[in-house]
């Protein structure tokens, strides 16, 4: 399995939990962690799965994240199964919004597939820092991902 994770991070949070999600997909087959801003939708091509991840920032994603989808077309979410996370307050989601789900909405204007439902990673403050457990709990939640794919992959051969 080749997985791509595509994140923007603004204190750190969100990054700390693309890399737990990239080290339990790591545990599957090759697994790259990359910055929005330095993501190309050409390596999407050859992903089993992409997981994209923000901070919520103004109930939505952030600049960086939006820049990159904006961009995505039908032909690069076609091959990939694709998940979203994000980072925000624990609080519920309609009073802090949701970068996960407003990801999710653009995966599926693009055409791609949502292998799993967005999910939210706790932080304790606006900057920071994670709650505890949130690592564990985002390598638990990847290796659900990787179980989604496999099974999508077998049902698919």
């Amino acid at each position: 399995m080749y997985a791509l994770v595509i994140y923007d991070s603004l204190y750190g949070n969100t990054e700390k939990i693309a890399q737990a999600i990239a080290e339990a997909l790591g545990e599957y087959g090759k697994v790259e962690a990359v910055r929005a801003q330095d993501a190309k939708s050409e390596r999407m091509f050859n992903a089993d799965v992409v997981v994209f991840g923000s901070p919520t920032q103004k109930w939505g994603m952030s600049p960086a994240i939006r820049t990159f989808m904006e961009q995505l077309t039908p032909e690069a979410m076609k091959t990939p199964l694709v998940a979203s996370f994000d980072t925000r307050l624990h609080k519920p989601s309609f009073l802090t919004g949701s970068a996960a789900r407003s990801i999710a909405r653009m995966v599926k204007k693009a055409g791609g597939t949502l292998i799993v439902p967005p999910q939210s990673f706790f932080v304790t403050a606006s900057e920071g820092p994670l709650e505890p457990q949130e690592t564990s709990r985002a390598q638990a939640w990847a290796r659900t991902v990787h179980e989604k794919v496999e099974a999508r992959h077998t049902i698919l051969v």
